[in-house]
Parts: C-alpha cells; sequence; structure tokens
C-alpha cells in the first residue's frame, strides 16, 4: 500500500510552514552573547542545570509546534492508503460509469427537493471533480423515455444535459442488471481508470438475490440519498371480482390502500372515476405505523356496449390526494365489459334428448342454470355467456366448428371421450380452457385409455379408479367431505369479505358419496417432467434445424411445424411459446425447464378420506388449461349443488373464461407487445401516451391472420396508453386502451441500514458513501479515507500539550523569581 494525498499541495505548504519555527528557534540560539562577570561563576553550577532544562523544553516546543504544522497540513491534504504508487492523481483522466437511480421512491419530495434531484446534485459535484480528459458514462438504473446515448461523455454541459433529461419512472430497481449494465459501459474507453459510482436511496426492496453479484466489480461506491424518516400513501392494489364486467349487473371494484408514517390520515377521499370521469368518492382513515385498508366500489357499466363476444376495455382509475410521493397516489385498470361470450356443455344428452319427466339431465344442467339462469330478461340486458349445449356425439359429428368461438369447454357425465380428445387437445394447445367432470356414466378406464395418452391427452393426471359408492347401491356409504386446509390458499375459493371461519364452514357443507381418484403425485409429476423437456428439446433443435436449412435455401421457404390457429378468438402469436427463448445454451435450458415444469399438475383441493384424494386438479397444456373436478355436478353423486358452495364453481368459470381475454393489464417495463383484433390493414399505428397530447407513430405491427401486433418501448410511465389503427371500411380510428402499473412495493421507502448493507456486500471493492460523506476519485481500492479527522485531532492534542507546558512553566517562573523589596 501506498501513502497518497487528495490535495497534496497542502503538504508542500505545511513543510514551507514548517520551516518557520525552525528558523526562528535558531535565530533565538544567534541572539546569545558571553558576559565577563566575576560574580557569575558562583552561580555557574545552578545554570549548567537550569540551562539544560530549558534546552530540552525548546527542543520539545520545537518539536510540537513543527508537528502541529506538519498535522494540520496533512490533515487538510486527506491523505489514503492506495494499492499503486500513483493514488488518487488529480491530473490522471478516468472513466467514471455513473448510475442514477430513477425509480418511483426516487420522486419522494424531501426537505432538499425530490430524492432525484439531490442525486444529480451530488453527482455534478462528484462530475466536477474529475480531472481533465475524462469520461463519464450515465445510466439511468430503470431506463429512460428518452435513452441516453451509450458513448461516453466528455463535455460538463453534455453531462448536466443528460443528467437533466432522466425522470422518474414507474419502475424498481434490479441491482443485478443496474450491475450488469454498468460492467458493460466499462468495457469502453479501456485505456482509463474505471470508477463506478451509484446514487440510490437504498431499499431494502431492491437488496435480494444479492449472492456473488459484486464479484466482478473493479471499484463501486454506492451513494446513499435516503431521507432520514418518511411517510407515504399509495394505491398498492386495483382489481374487479372475477375479472369480468357486464352491462346489467353492478360489477363490484377491489382497491387496497396502504400507509406508513407517525401520524393517522383522516379522512382521506378516495375517488374512482370510469372513462375519465370522477363517479363515486369514499374516505377512509389509515393510521400511523404501517396501515393496509381495502375498500369496494360498485358500478354498473350500463353506458357502454360492447359486441357479442368481443370484450370492451373500459379504463378505470383510483386516485388519491397529493402527497411527498405522487406518482403511486393513482393505480389504472382497463375493465373487459362483456356480452355473450360463448360457453360450450357437453355431456350424454343433447337438448333434444334431455327430459326431466324421463329423468334424462345432463350432468352439466346444473351449471347450466347457475351461469345462465331461466328468468325473464330485458333485450338491453343481454347475458354475459352464450350457453350451448351439446351431447359427445354432436361434439364428435361438428369437431371444430363447434368450439371455435367458445372461450371455455365444459365436458362431464360422458362415458366415453373417445373421437374428441385429439380436437380438445388441438383446443387447449390454442389457449382454449377445459373442465373435465365426472358423474353420470363416466367411465375412468375409458377416460384413462382415451384421454390419459401418458400426458399427451387431455387430463392433468392419471385415474386410478373410484373412491366411495353410491348410496342407492350400498347400505353403508363412506361419506367424505372437503379438506378446507387443502383449499384454503388458492384463489378459486377465496372469496372478497369472507372470514376464514365463513369458508370453512362454507365447504364444509357438501357431502361426497363417490368420486373418481386421480394420480398427480410425485411419480406422474417426475415423468410428465421428463415427457415434456424432452419434447420441448427436440422442438428446439428442429426448429434450429430448419431455419438453417432455410436460410442455406430460397427465401420463400416456410417452415413446417406452424402452430394450429383455428379458434376465432386466438390472439396473434398465442400458440408461440418461442418469442422470448435465450440464445446462452444454460439460460435456454433454464427457460426449457421452467416451460416443463408450467405443464406439471397441480391439485387445488382434496377430499377428507383416508387417501386424501384429489378434489380439483389443474394442469396448462400448451397455451390452454385443464381443470379435472373428480365428482358430478348433479345431486347423484353428492349434495354439492343443493348448498351455497355449488357458486364456487360460478367464480372458476369467470376465471378460467378471463384468461381467455387479450392481456390489456401490463406492468412497466421496457417493452410489451398488445395483440389487437383489427379491421385494418394498415400497419402505421399510433399511441397516445399517459399526459401526451402528441402521439408516437410506429410501424411496429405485424400483421398474423386478421390480428395486429403492436410494439410499445419503453412503457415506463403509469396510466392508460391508447393504441389507434383504422378501420379500414369505415376510415374511423380503432382505439385500444391498457392500463401500465408498476410494482406496488417500490412505494415502501424502507432503506437498507449501513449494517445490513456490509452484510449484504461483503466484497472489498464496494463501498457505501453516506450522507455526509463524497465518492473519491481513488475509487474504493483505498484505504484510511478517515485519517484527516485524526491528523486534526492530533494538532489539537499537540496545542494543549503546548498550553500545559507554557502554563506549568509560568508557574515555575513565579514561585522562583525573588521579590523586589521596597
Amino acid at each position: 500500500m501506498y501513502l497518497s494525498w487528495t490535495n497534496w499541495q497542502f503538504v508542500l505548504a505545511g513543510f514551507a510552514c514548517a520551516t518557520g519555527p525552525i528558523l526562528i528557534h535558531l535565530l533565538n540560539r544567534r541572539r546569545t552573547r558571553t558576559v565577563s562577570w566575576a560574580a557569575m561563576h558562583l552561580l555557574r553550577e545552578a545554570l549548567i542545570q537550569q540551562q539544560r532544562r530549558l534546552r530540552l523544553r525548546d527542543w520539545f516546543l520545537l518539536l510540537l509546534r513543527t508537528a502541529a504544522i506538519l498535522l494540520f497540513a496533512s490533515g487538510l491534504a486527506r491523505p489514503f492508503f492506495s494499492p499503486s504508487s500513483q493514488g488518487d492523481d488529480n491530473h490522471s483522466p478516468i472513466h467514471a460509469v455513473i448510475i442514477v437511480d430513477n425509480s418511483l421512491s426516487m420522486g419522494y419530495l424531501a426537505a432538499d427537493g425530490s430524492l432525484l434531484d439531490q442525486a444529480k446534485t451530488r453527482c455534478l459535484s462528484f462530475i466536477r471533480k474529475l480531472p481533465t480528459g475524462s469520461a463519464v458514462n450515465l445510466i439511468p438504473a430503470c431506463g429512460n423515455e428518452i435513452p441516453l446515448r451509450p458513448d461516453p461523455y466528455t463535455r460538463l454541459d453534455e453531462i448536466r444535459s443528460a443528467l437533466g433529461e432522466i425522470q422518474i419512472v414507474d419502475q424498481s430497481v434490479h441491482l443485478r442488471d443496474t450491475i450488469n449494465r454498468a460492467q458493460q459501459a466499462c468495457q469502453i474507453a479501456n485505456q482509463l481508470s474505471k470508477r463506478i459510482v451509484f446514487f440510490t436511496d437504498q431499499q431494502q426492496i431492491h437488496w435480494t438475490d444479492t449472492e456473488n453479484l459484486f464479484d466482478d466489480v473493479a471499484s463501486l461506491q454506492i451513494v446513499d440519498v435516503a431521507p432520514s424518516s418518511w411517510e407515504n400513501t399509495w394505491v398498492s392494489g386495483l382489481r374487479i371480482q372475477d375479472g369480468l364486467a357486464d352491462t346489467s349487473t353492478p360489477t363490484t371494484i377491489h382497491v387496497r390502500l396502504e400507509h406508513h408514517g407517525l401520524e393517522t390520515r383522516r379522512n382521506i377521499p378516495v375517488t374512482l372515476s370510469v372513462d375519465g370521469k370522477e363517479v363515486a368518492t369514499k374516505t377512509v382513515t389509515l393510521r400511523g405505523d404501517q396501515d393496509l385498508r381495502e375498500l369496494t366500489f360498485e358500478y354498473t357499466f350500463s353506458d357502454f356496449t360492447p359486441s357479442p363476444g368481443v370484450p370492451l376495455y373500459v379504463p378505470i382509475a383510483i386516485t388519491l390526494p397529493p402527497d411527498r410521493l405522487n406518482a403511486d397516489n393513482e393505480r389504472f385498470l382497463a375493465v373487459p365489459v362483456v356480452k355473450d361470450l360463448p360457453i360450450v356443455f357437453v355431456d350424454q344428452y343433447s337438448n333434444a334428448e334431455e327430459d326431466a319427466a324421463k329423468s334424462q339431465i345432463g350432468e352439466t344442467y346444473q351449471l347450466r342454470r347457475l351461469l345462465a339462469p331461466n328468468i325473464p330478461r330485458d333485450a338491453n340486458e343481454p347475458p354475459v355467456f352464450k350457453i350451448r349445449h351439446l351431447s359427445i356425439r354432436e361434439l364428435h359429428q361438428q369437431q371444430r366448428e363447434a368450439i371455435s368461438d367458445a372461450r371455455l369447454v365444459i365436458i362431464a357425465g360422458v362415458a366415453d371421450p373417445e373421437g374428441s380428445v385429439d380436437l380438445l387437445r388441438e383446443y387447449l394447445t390454442q389457449g382454449g380452457r377445459l373442465i373435465v367432470g365426472t358423474g353420470g356414466q363416466f367411465d375412468h378406464v375409458l377416460w384413462n385409455r382415451a384421454a390419459w395418452r401418458a400426458g399427451d391427452g387431455i387430463l392433468p393426471g392419471e385415474l386410478t379408479g373410484t373412491v366411495g359408492q353410491l348410496p342407492e347401491l350400498t347400505s353403508n356409504p363412506r361419506l367424505f367431505t372437503l379438506a378446507f386446509e387443502s383449499m384454503e390458499k388458492h384463489h378459486y375459493f377465496r372469496l372478497p369479505g369472507v372470514s376464514k371461519v365463513e369458508l370453512e364452514a362454507l365447504f364444509s357443507e357438501p357431502v361426497f358419496f363417490k368420486a373418481v381418484g386421480i394420480d398427480a403425485g410425485a411419480s406422474v409429476r417426475q415423468s410428465l417432467y421428463r415427457r415434456e423437456l424432452a419434447r420441448l428439446t427436440r422442438h428446439v433443435s428442429r426448429t434450429n434445424t430448419e431455419a438453417k436449412e432455410n436460410n442455406e435455401g430460397s427465401d420463400d421457404s416456410i417452415p413446417d411445424n406452424q402452430p394450429l390457429q383455428w379458434l376465432n378468438w386466438q390472439t396473434a402469436f398465442a400458440g408461440d411459446i418461442w418469442g422470448e427463448l435465450p440464445e446462452e445454451l444454460n439460460a435456454r435450458q433454464r427457460f426449457l425447464e421452467s416451460r416443463a415444469a408450467r405443464e406439471l399438475p397441480q391439485i387445488r383441493a382434496r377430499y377428507t378420506n383416508s387417501t386424501r384424494s384429489p378434489f380439483l386438479v389443474e394442469r396448462q397444456i400448451g397455451q390452454g388449461n385443464t381443470l379435472f373436478i373428480s365428482t358430478g355436478f348433479l345431486a347423484r353423486w353428492n349434495t354439492l349443488a343443493q348448498t351455497h358452495a355449488f357458486l364456487i364453481f360460478d367464480r372458476i368459470v369467470r376465471s378460467q373464461v378471463h384468461a381467455t381475454l387479450p392481456i390489456r393489464d401490463f406492468a412497466s417495463g421496457p417493452r410489451i407487445a398488445v395483440d389487437i383484433a383489427v379491421r385494418s390493414r394498415t400497419p402505421n399505428t399510433r399511441i397516445f401516451r399517459p399526459n401526451r397530447f402528441i402521439a408516437d407513430s410506429v410501424d411496429a405491427g405485424l400483421f398474423h391472420g386478421p390480428y395486429l401486433s403492436v410494439e410499445v418501448l419503453r412503457p415506463l410511465t403509469r396510466g392508460m396508453y391508447r393504441i389507434a389503427t383504422q378501420d379500414d371500411t369505415t376510415n374511423q380510428d380503432i382505439t385500444t386502451c391498457v392500463s401500465v402499473n408498476g410494482p406496488a412495493e417500490e412505494s415502501n421507502l424502507t432503506a437498507l441500514s449501513r449494517a445490513a448493507f456490509n452484510d449484504n456486500a461483503t466484497a472489498t471493492q464496494v463501498r457505501w458513501i453516506g450522507q455526509d460523506e463524497a465518492p473519491t476519485l481513488a475509487g474504493v481500492a483505498i484505504q484510511g479515507q478517515t485519517i484527516w479527522r485524526w491528523l486534526i485531532g492530533g494538532v489539537i492534542l499537540i496545542l494543549l500539550a503546548e498550553t500545559i507546558l507554557l502554563i506549568r512553566q509560568h508557574r515555575l517562573n513565579s514561585t522562583t523569581s525573588p521579590k523586589p523589596q521596597l
């Protein structure tokens, strides 16, 4: 280690000033002269002893005074220890990579302005100290709507202008990605020494998964700009119950609010806006410290007219009054308002064959009545679902035509699905939703043979036989119920505003006589995982080979194995799961493994029988989803339809249908892809961003059949984005609205403590720079930056020692001097 100086000029000045006491001491010695006086010989012996003491005192005072000057000058020069002999050479240019945290929390207004403004001020102070010829890379940690250039800046006015362009975005900092970008920037200007400085508010939520994060970082200083104390109220959640709204019944809108602060906030107005108009306001009081409150609004979307089978998305927003962090005081949602969404029910009887007098009622009868009750309905109040009822024979005959527009297919009570399994598998692969129920004439042996196929069918697991018996076939039926502890955590079985005790009582009501066993255990899951991973690997290998052959062949070659797309409502690229396939081999393998794991069966609920047989098993197949209900829907197999617990199927059906609708609610990020069913063949598309009146014109639309995929770049601001295309028949704009919201946890400004930082960042090349400190040009590969404090303390101690010595000498002289005689 080498001793270096931040301001070496003070050291030279100190040495120059230190010569002063030495010269004065030497001059005082030259002024002494010898006088011959006989009387002095009498005192010679005493004077020799006294002169020795005075000479020692003078030398000691000279040492103290010289040391005080040198220590004071050294303290001003700010010494430190550096691994290189060059140290912190202010004349040697460096390459500074500066990261500015521009996450949502940096918009918090502290006493000295927003945290982002404070970070920019400290950043400019550091940049002004850079030696001539230095280069600076500026990196907004969360991206920026106006991208900064990747090349380094070399002029102060350019850096100041670029800093001004960094704005708050509705994002959280991802440390690993941020550090990777900084290391990439360090590859530029290789001939210069690197200094990475990160200005951030050190939120705790950012410091996850930091193991080995800083191992390859050469020098990183993390400058803390967190407020000493904070308080905030924010909207942390907004959703509608069951995901669907219609035009005739009130829709329940759920809002979640959070508050952190020392004081209670009373009578806060919470405003609901629909399509830009305020429609309702409620007040709420939030306690101090930390409080979470949920409230609901009821609203009927009667002013909107969706087309049959096509959702109309209506923007809604929840708004709070301003506080120190305004960006999180609102949250947005695009609500799908629907009517006549097709659902196909398949059971053992057709509509013509059903006859209650002959006890010929299809197994799906009660479920059809639940979703579309036979009640008088006004013509202006269309139903949410359009019910179509088929027998298994009709489905086999009509094939694709029967379900091409269906959002959901429910099949129950069927003895043998042979002849329809391939059709339903294609339906699932494209994104369709399927519910398989038992009951009626269900034969588990025939179903296993036709629909399991070792995982390549439509069942989520292998059927193992029957559980229990029908009451009419035994004098001692073995009854069982639902095991509430197995189902309480899944959203299918959680009802808003209903306590755990009430839910347990609700689901304990139905009694079950018979069910069908299904194996979705570890052995089946492992087998499915291996088969699916092998299939995905073969597909990737085959696709790469075909792509290579196509590149070597003609430009018009068309790759084989195109995904099926015969569903009328299928979004543009729903069948393609390879859009984000990484090129790096290890990342690609992890991607394939995660895809294979997604298609494993999940048990959502069990019975209380001795073997804890599954009641509901779910599995993703392709882009779709299949649910297996191991009992029937009619009263012969259970009492489910005679209890209020049967209403849970309405929730499950709505959840499945909602999953088939186009995605219109996105998290903020670098890009989002919106699939739009359009009546336009014009690729010119305009995007209206929040709080902007001028649209962005993009040519990123890609046609795929009747669909258009539009890519919105850098949607980093919270709000509603409107995508406008043109109808070729009417030349009118068709507007699609999508909502963008950032992570709710970003509103929690709880900062990482210095002790916790030292535990997380154990690498020696990473250093915390506190509020009262400044980042150094020498980076973090130095030690002893606080030596100057000890040097100044030493100066004070020396001055005290000199003062004490002179006081003692003065007292000694006054006691030994003879008093004058009058």
